[in-house]
């Protein structure tokens, strides 16, 4: 089953030549991650496009009816941090957004399984940001310019910026609001329409809102993965919950020459050829590294399977993936642990005051 899975993802395209004989080439290990990243974000964006027509039937009731989707509920991460607790401490897991804790799940089994392969595999917004961060090097070069990796001291500074936010969210949820606060929370008003007052955060973004967005992608442009390393707090959740993974990228010594290939090659400015494994916590194991090392001294490690070979490596983890959010999600929606109870004439009576809804 494995080989096959293999045999699928490593598609080999036969391509005719003049002389009648064949050639095949692979996809390479990059080009695979680009297809999940893109088949992830394609979904992402269909959700965002149905959900804004959900929003229209809402507004005109003789429109198409049109069902919300629950995959929106991805983007309500402190409302699914809330639901966590409820969940934990009373059993009860939360009938009004349930999509949204068992994305959250979903996300923390992948990070037990792979570290933080979700950011640079799955997640909808590391995807356009290490696109921009392509595109800037691309522009950069084009100027005879090179990006800002950072290193060392620099690294942990930066870092600290997300793990403060992280810590912020999960002392208010944890430690500062009781138990009746937080399921008050998730039963007010304000959470029952949050994925709608969403909509419009972005549909009507604030000058605010624009000029942060600037220098977010200005910044992305000139550091790789700016947002993903040192700004985003649900990757710094990821970073956590990985050190407990015991799935790593191991590097093969007496196969390794030092030539630096590996770090050229690293999106995240990490030096893969100076590590045994490389657990840091900003490696997003996108095996670029792996594809990248002329000597094959690069791969996964699992204590089970020990030392995987490069290709399967790519395997594993798109498979991985795949089964984890799309089996997930369709296993969640058969236990019913995906649908709201929220009906639309709900939504419709929430309708004419969500601007005074206020948390």
């Amino acid at each position: 089953m494995y080989n096959y899975l293999e045999s699928k993802l490593n598609i080999r395209r036969w391509l005719k030549i003049k002389n009648g004989s064949t050639i095949s080439c692979k996809l390479r290990p990059r080009q695979i991650r680009f297809f999940i990243q893109s088949l992830f974000l394609a979904l992402i964006l269909w959700t965002g496009w149905v959900f804004y027509n959900f929003y229209q039937y809402l507004l005109e009731p003789n429109a198409p009816m049109v069902n919300r989707p629950g995959a929106v509920e991805a983007f309500l991460p402190i409302s699914a941090l809330m639901a966590l607790r409820q969940w934990i401490y009373t059993g009860f897991y939360d009938a009004l957004h349930p999509a949204g804790l068992t994305i959250l799940l979903l996300v923390i089994l992948s990070a037990l399984l792979f570290r933080r392969a979700f950011c640079s595999w799955v997640c909808p917004v590391g995807t356009p940001v290490e696109w921009i961060g392509r595109f800037g090097r691309s522009i950069l070069h084009f100027l005879g310019m090179k990006p800002w990796i950072p290193r060392g001291w620099s690294v942990y500074l930066l870092s600290s910026f997300k793990y403060l936010i992280l810590f912020f969210f999960v002392y208010v949820i944890w430690l500062s609001m009781n138990l009746h606060e937080i399921i008050a929370f998730l039963q007010s008003p304000y959470n029952q329409v949050a994925d709608l007052k969403m909509l419009l955060f972005f549909l009507e973004p604030s000058k605010t809102t624009i000029t942060v967005l600037i220098i977010l992608f200005c910044l992305s442009m000139i550091i790789p993965n700016f947002w993903c390393r040192f700004a985003c707090p649900y990757g710094a959740l990821v970073a956590v919950v990985g050190k407990l993974s015991v799935t790593t990228v191991r590097r093969v010594e007496e196969n390794c020459n030092d030539c630096g290939a590996c770090q050229r090659a690293c999106l995240n400015g990490l030096i893969p050829q100076k590590k045994i494994d490389l657990d840091q916590e900003q490696c997003t194991s996108c095996l670029s590294c792996v594809e990248a090392c002329p000597r094959s001294a690069l791969s996964l490690h699992t204590p089970i399977s020990g030392q995987i070979t490069a290709p399967r490596s790519v395997t594993l983890l798109a498979v991985g993936m795949l089964l984890i959010f799309f089996g997930g999600s369709l296993l969640a929606k058969q236990l019913g642990y995906w649908e709201s109870i929220l009906t639309v004439e709900h939504f419709r009576m929430w309708l004419p005051f969500l601007e005074m809804i206020d948390h």
